[in-house]
């Protein structure tokens, strides 16, 4: 018997697309994408463009959903920063109108956000942390946040972390380009200053499953257990892969000149989740399961 039917916006991007390419059993699946197919066999997907007026309820009325897992987003911090006007719409006011429209119907909503909602200045956050964001992206998110909590005190916000895996034909991570490069002998330079929490598109998958089975309302946290920057990620990745660590270049945030600030240290403090039986494995073990399903060359 189906525990019911999840309609998962941002079909095409990474998260979506990992969320849809092994759905959770017992429950019906449909996606939602702007331009792209996911080209995922056997998914019925719906494809408009959720920022013009009335697609939403176009949407919820053509998918009649039980719950909706809403991950689209524009998550390119310099472009959000150069137009954050223009992109406010999809990070802020879609996911607002979401939770409105749903919480009219009586359906459940969960909306996933970012570790970019905090400054890094003082970790670990956990949920009650207040939001305190330092770029364009982060304060939409944050405002996005704040926002559906309003329209749908049900809401599950579910914060996520910097997240690796396959992408998908039309999204881009940067794991697959990292080896890309290194499998051509190419240096890549990586952060030797910010540090993040990262997980797996699998392990990501599993937090929200346990979030949506069992009726999280508010913020959570689905980090990961180990702190550390891209450039240890980087030496991690080459130890599993047989890379030469050489081709890494260690680079500080300044050095790259970016046009969004980038927080030192986003760290999450996941203990909500832990109790609820969340885990993320050792980041080792995490990326030798990636390499053992032969997804990423």
């Amino acid at each position: 018997m189906s525990k019911g039917r999840i309609l998962v916006t941002g079909a095409s991007g990474f998260l979506g697309w990992n969320l849809l390419r092994a759905p959770w059993e017992d429950w019906e699946w449909i996606g939602c994408s702007n331009r792209y197919d996911p080209e995922l066999p056997g998914l019925r997907l719906i494809q408009t463009d959720l920022t013009v007026p009335g697609a939403v309820v176009e949407l919820l009325d053509a998918a009649k959903p039980d719950l909706v897992l809403h991950t689209a987003a524009l998550t390119d911090l310099n472009a959000c920063e150069a137009d954050p006007a223009g992109t406010q719409q999809i990070n802020t006011d879609v996911p607002a109108t979401l939770a409105r429209r749903c919480a009219e119907r009586g359906l459940r909503f969960v909306f996933t956000s970012s570790d970019m909602v905090f400054d890094g200045i003082r970790p670990p956050y956990d949920e009650d942390s207040p939001p305190c964001p330092i770029n364009a992206y982060g304060r939409q998110k944050a405002e996005a946040e704040a926002q559906v909590l309003a329209a749908h005190p049900g809401a599950a916000i579910c914060r996520m972390p910097l997240m690796f895996g396959a992408a998908g034909p039309h999204a881009h991570n940067f794991l697959p380009e990292w080896i890309a490069k290194l499998a051509a002998g190419e240096p890549v330079a990586l952060f030797t200053d910010e540090f993040r929490a990262p997980v797996s598109a699998t392990v990501a998958r599993e937090g929200l499953r346990i979030a949506i089975e069992c009726h999280v309302s508010g913020v959570l946290h689905l980090g990961g257990k180990e702190r550390l920057a891209r450039y240890a990620f980087g030496a991690l990745l080459c130890q599993v892969w047989g890379f030469d660590p050489g081709l890494l270049q260690p680079v500080t945030r300044s050095a790259l000149n970016f046009t969004a600030a980038r927080p030192a240290d986003t760290f999450l403090d996941c203990r909500r989740a832990w109790a609820l039986g969340y885990d993320a494995p050792p980041l080792e073990e995490q990326l030798r399961t990636l390499k053992a399903e032969g997804r990423i060359s």
